[in-house]
């Protein structure tokens, strides 16, 4: 069955790139959180409150973090939310109102969104924020499937999650293409200081999963004399070492490698 996901149009220049960094939130203890596809969102928001997330979160939206590109991990960026208009995605209405509030107290024009927000006044808050009126939509799962915010550029995970569908749809609602917008900065503080290994963070999101590596990300060695890169961890073997996967090619040559396309061939690959 042929599946075009988000690292294919990565691959293909239909998405902008996304750049993640990870915030640690020393005192999020998740282990006492039930759920077994996700975490209990009552749940999850009790072990957040006591870790005091509201106050990390703005802490977190007002500095600057180095952010690494994904899915290569080819290069990374100091970016802020500063200058950015965000989603922000939490885990119960609660928590979005309290991190409304806070945000607008140190400057950011920011509004909360949920399922309790009137129809109207939802339809009114998205036009605010497609205009730039509202820099910051700060919303409790209403803003995941279905969503066309183009503007939006920024991104935070302000709720762990176990479910990579809801990570990549999450993510996926900053990576669309609008005016001059080159790139999409993930702000991810999902991360705890337990259970860890149930949670999905960002940068390895949209990793192809190497099975073999810690963090599951694939390590890409390029050959002497070839632009084919290999795995140092399992061996696997990608056309282009630079973007981790296939070449893409522009006016005959690969756009990250340069390598020259064949001409004969369908898939512009060289068969030696």
């Amino acid at each position: 069955v042929y599946h075009f996901g988000i690292v294919e149009a990565l691959h293909d220049g239909i998405v902008i790139p996304p750049y993640a960094a990870t915030v640690a939130i020393p005192e999020l203890d998740l282990s006492g959180v039930s759920g077994r596809r996700d975490y209990n969102d009552k749940e999850l928001w009790a072990a957040q409150a006591k870790a005091h997330i509201v106050e990390h979160t703005v802490e977190a939206m007002r500095a600057q973090h180095t952010a690494v590109r994904l899915p290569f991990h080819n290069s990374t960026k100091v970016m802020d939310m500063s200058n950015r208009s965000s989603i922000l995605f939490t885990s119960v209405v609660e928590q979005a109102e309290q991190t409304a509030t806070a945000l607008r107290a140190v400057g950011f024009e920011a509004r909360h969104v949920s399922g309790e927000t009137p129809k109207a006044n939802r339809r009114m808050l998205l036009e605010a924020f497609k205009r730039g009126d509202i820099q910051v939509l700060v919303n409790a799962q209403v803003l995941t499937e279905g969503t066309d915010l183009p503007r939006a550029n920024g991104i935070g995970l302000i709720r762990p999650t176990k479910s990579w569908s809801l990570f990549t749809q999450m993510v996926g609602r900053g990576l669309r293409t609008c005016d001059d917008q080159d790139d999409c900065f993930v702000l991810d503080l999902a991360a705890g200081a337990t259970s860890k290994h149930s949670l999905v963070s960002a940068p390895v999101l949209l990793s192809a999963g190497c099975q073999k590596s810690t963090d599951g990300n694939h390590a890409w060695l390029m050959g002497e004399g070839s632009p084919e890169g290999v795995c140092q961890f399992c061996q696997k073997v990608v056309p282009c070492a630079m973007r981790g996967g296939p070449h893409r090619f522009k006016d005959g040559r690969c756009v990250t490698c340069r390598q020259v396309q064949c001409s004969r061939t369908s898939d512009g690959m060289h068969a030696w």
